[in-house]
């Protein structure tokens, strides 16, 4: 008898802890009201400083400045690797100083290239490169169309593939640019500018 109460305790005591396992399954899989469809992997943002730097909440810009007769600085491109996932691109520009005559151009390129981030200024004998290509091989497009209509401020100057902002004086003042259907392995902004200071970041998702 006092066999047959032991196995019944025994029995009793695993089916109590199937019974607190399934429980634990089950609220640990229950969906949190909060956060609803931010847990898939297309929903996750990536924050990527462009021109200039961001350290906690102090940011350092680049400065555009006259070079020649032309009344603008050199051009620089930037590249950001997005890749073909990226469905968005939200670009945050912010002007750190500026003089009473200042501006900034900016020009939107996309490219669909492998390597459009990595590719190398020159030739290279160096066996890890040898895959790479160079800067002048990969293949730019302009992304106008995905600019055009999509900036969250009115105070761009939409030129044909060219975005223009008067920033004379406008020290502390942002805009941003939202890029919508992009899908492109790399995403490059090309700037030029006078007596400003800039500093840039894009956020992807």
């Amino acid at each position: 008898m006092e066999q047959k109460i032991s196995k019944l305790m025994w029995c009793v005591f695993i089916t109590m802890i199937l019974v607190a396992s399934i429980v634990v399954i089950v609220l640990l899989k229950k969906p949190d009201n909060g956060n609803l469809g931010l847990a898939t992997s297309s929903f996750i943002i990536n924050a990527t400083d462009v021109i200039g730097t961001k350290t906690g909440t102090t940011t350092a810009g680049v400065g555009f400045s006259i070079t020649g007769s032309g009344g603008q600085s050199a051009t620089t491109t930037y590249v950001v690797k997005t890749g073909a996932g990226v469905d968005q691109a939200l670009a945050t520009f912010k002007v750190k100083n500026a003089s009473s005559s200042a501006n900034i151009h900016i020009s939107g390129l996309f490219s669909n290239d492998d390597y459009c981030k990595a590719a190398v200024a020159t030739s290279t004998t160096d066996a890890l490169y040898t895959d790479i290509p160079l800067l002048g091989d990969i293949n730019w497009f302009d992304a106008a169309p995905l600019l055009d209509g999509h900036s969250s401020s009115q105070e761009f100057t939409v030129g044909t593939s060219t975005l223009v902002w008067d920033t004379s004086g406008l020290a502390g003042s942002g805009r941003s640019l939202l890029i919508t259907n992009l899908g492109a392995e790399c995403l490059a902004l090309q700037v030029s500018g006078s007596s400003t200071v800039l500093w840039t970041q894009i956020r992807t998702k």
